[in-house]
């Protein structure tokens, strides 16, 4: 009988603190989305950690909208669809479960900062961005 109790007593703790730690990640991802959602623009890239010169980046705009949709505007190409945060708040899944799923992890996220990292087509990279102005 007292293995029992333990056995049960061992589940109901666990089942408790798995619940307190999905409410913390929950709350911390609830957190982030009013600094995030904003219009963004490029101000820094490195390629394969290598700094890209400010006269060769592309200009990349990327609108982050509370109701999970974003706005993707990349030399003249505009895209959109819907957006997650997964990992506690520190990855954004664009268009999660279609062949277009992509995800940046957040580095670093401030009010005037954002700074992700990424790999396409076997390249790595880390965008910095800025809120845009005159939106």
């Amino acid at each position: 009988m007292k293995k029992i109790y333990l056995t049960l007593t061992a589940v109901f703790v666990a089942a408790f603190v798995f619940n307190l730690s999905s409410a913390f990640a929950q709350d911390d991802a609830t957190k982030i989305v009013p600094y995030l959602c904003k219009t963004w623009q490029t101000e820094e890239v490195f390629l394969n950690g290598k700094a890209v010169d400010p006269q060769d980046i592309t200009e990349i705009v990327v609108t982050f909208n509370e109701d999970g949709t974003y706005k993707y505007w990349e030399e003249n190409e505009p895209d959109d669809g819907v957006w997650i945060l997964e990992n506690n708040g520190t990855r954004i899944v664009f268009d999660k479960g279609t062949s277009d799923e992509m995800f940046y992890d957040i580095l670093l996220l401030e009010a005037a900062k954002l700074e992700v990292k990424f790999s396409y087509e076997k390249k790595s990279y880390k965008y910095t961005f800025k809120p845009k102005q005159n939106q």
